[in-house]
């Protein structure tokens, strides 16, 4: 193993995947984050607080995962941005990479990519594109941002605040926060219950942080959960 290479994992990683009782893709997601060839330091599974129970399969499969796993059933619904808040807080690793249930990676190199990329960044949270799938993740929708959009991401942090106070160009599944986005930041407005990151967005170009953008799809987004049943990602 190079150097380089030594020096990147050192920086350690965690993968939060976040549930609220539908658990039909979880095993997928699972399966998705065990491939990865960057070494994970940490998994957290959490329900926010639905009550059901988590399949046998997916917790046999964490069962074997080479690093810590902590598995959350929430006894109270915080709401979104106070359950990513909450559990953010249960881990320590330089990088957070949130999943939804039912969300993959798209290959085993994608959370690599990002955090070799976001290395090279100064700033607290880095940005890729999404494929949006059928549940199955095998039927591709689009990619979001895109590229025409991806590329506004790289306008200069006053006009950028125009444009993302306009529409929302920033996938969330694809994006990766440094620790310090909960410790010196404080993690997500919790003034909001269920809109995490249009927020964030907004409030790190106003304090001076950009959000670069990765010009590659490194998850899978399946189409049909709360975030996107009564939308999509272009509303």
């Amino acid at each position: 193993m190079s150097s380089n290479n030594t020096k990147l994992e050192q920086e350690q990683v965690a993968v939060l995947v976040v549930t609220y009782g539908d658990y039909s893709g979880l095993r997928q997601t699972v399966e998705s984050i065990l491939l990865q060839d960057y070494p994970i330091h940490e998994i957290v599974l959490s329900d926010d607080g639905s009550g059901n129970t988590f399949p046998e399969d997916a917790m046999e499969l964490l069962k074997a995962a080479p690093c810590k796993v902590t598995i959350r059933q929430g006894e109270k619904n915080l709401g979104t941005t106070a359950h990513f808040n909450h559990i953010a807080k249960m881990v320590h690793s330089t990088y957070l990479k949130f999943m939804a249930a039912g969300d993959a990676f798209v290959s085993s190199t994608s959370l690599r990519e990002l955090v070799t990329y976001a290395r090279g960044q100064h700033t607290l949270v880095v940005c890729s594109n999404t494929a949006f799938c059928d549940k199955s993740l095998k039927n591709k929708y689009y990619e979001f941002p895109g590229k025409r959009r991806g590329k506004k991401l790289s306008s200069t942090r006053k006009r950028l605040f125009n444009l993302l106070a306009q529409e929302n160009i920033i996938s969330a599944v694809g994006v990766l926060f440094r620790e310090e986005f909960f410790s010196q930041l404080g993690g997500f407005d919790e003034t909001y219950r269920l809109l995490e990151d249009w927020p964030t967005w907004l409030r790190l170009v106003r304090t001076n942080y950009c959000i670069p953008f990765l010009n590659r799809v490194t998850c899978l987004h399946s189409a049909g959960g709360i975030s996107t049943k009564n939308g999509n990602a272009y509303r």
